[in-house]
């Protein structure tokens, strides 16, 4: 009986083999490596965009080698301001980098500005890094402060009393957006079906909005995108002031990038809106009653 020919063997990609060489027990193969990436970082962001913070960024840090991954975490971010994923997955390993390098300050502003423009699927994971980024910078000072915030979250989390949304639109659109989760709550902290209440009421300031955050290293491609009225550049320029922590400026570009949207560019800019009113509450409640108000017009 004649003898199928085996198929041919599957050809690695680009990305996949610089991540073996990343991986490599040779300390001069991972090296090379490192500069073949810092190449195409000039001279093919997009790709870095596509591969680095999930793929090549967690072989970096196995190595220690978080300084490196700090910048060209940046750099991905920078080259798709427009990609929410790539966005809120480079920022994300920019904090771990930082945290790993000791730097609990910064850390905990970049875990603010992940906070601000991650998904609303992704709030909670945000903030948990939060959370993990205030046991590090402020934990010592005020041994409570994590768990007071995470109370904050939960009690924000339900819809506001009173609190204004963005005017109605002139076309409801199909929303497949969700609301997001209520936070997790440690075990002895109020129970999520606590009342609804101001942040400030009860548990003290907002400790969200008492972080600072350095808007420097977004500053030149946000003045790139000043003048660009298309719907992915109001989108990216969106992104980049969420992350600067100006989420009312940010809302304005979604809102015309909503404008502009058609099928299912809506219900990015939808889920966008709400992201910068979470961002503007530093609490989830409002962001989350807006999109509601959608689904049930």
């Amino acid at each position: 009986m004649e003898q199928k020919p085996k198929p041919a063997p599957r050809v690695k990609s680009e990305a996949e083999l610089i991540e073996e060489r990343l991986r490599s027990a040779d300390a001069a193969v991972r090296a090379a490596a490192v500069e073949e990436i810092k190449v195409i970082a000039v001279e093919r962001p997009g790709m870095l965009a596509d591969n680095f913070p999930k793929r090549w960024a967690p072989a970096l840090m196995q190595n220690e080698m978080d300084a490196e991954v700090e910048s060209l975490a940046l750099v991905a971010l920078l080259a798709k301001p427009g990609d929410l994923m790539v966005v809120s997955d480079a920022q994300r390993v920019r904090t771990s980098a930082a945290m790993a390098q000791g730097r609990h300050d910064e850390a905990l502003s970049l875990a603010k500005g992940l906070y601000n423009v991650t998904s609303l699927r992704g709030t909670e994971g945000a903030i948990d890094l939060v959370s993990e980024c205030l046991a590090g910078a402020r934990a010592k000072d005020e041994p409570r402060v994590v768990r007071r915030f995470k109370r904050q979250q939960v009690a924000g989390a339900s819809p506001p009393v009173t609190g204004a949304l963005p005017a109605t639109m002139s076309v409801t659109p199909t929303v497949s957006a969700t609301p997001t989760t209520e936070p997790s709550m440690m075990a002895d902290s109020t129970p999520t079906s606590a009342p609804t209440m101001s942040v400030e009421d009860d548990l003290g300031e907002n400790i969200l909005k008492s972080i600072q955050v350095d808007p420097t290293p977004y500053e030149q491609a946000l003045h790139r995108l000043s003048n660009s009225t298309s719907f992915r550049d109001l989108m990216a320029r969106g992104n980049l002031l969420l992350l600067s922590d100006r989420a009312s400026e940010a809302l304005v570009c979604f809102e015309l990038a909503y404008d502009l949207a058609k099928d299912k560019d809506l219900i990015v800019a939808t889920e966008a809106i709400a992201r910068a009113i979470r961002a503007q509450d530093g609490v989830v409640g409002r962001a989350n009653a807006y999109i509601v108000s959608l689904q049930n017009p």
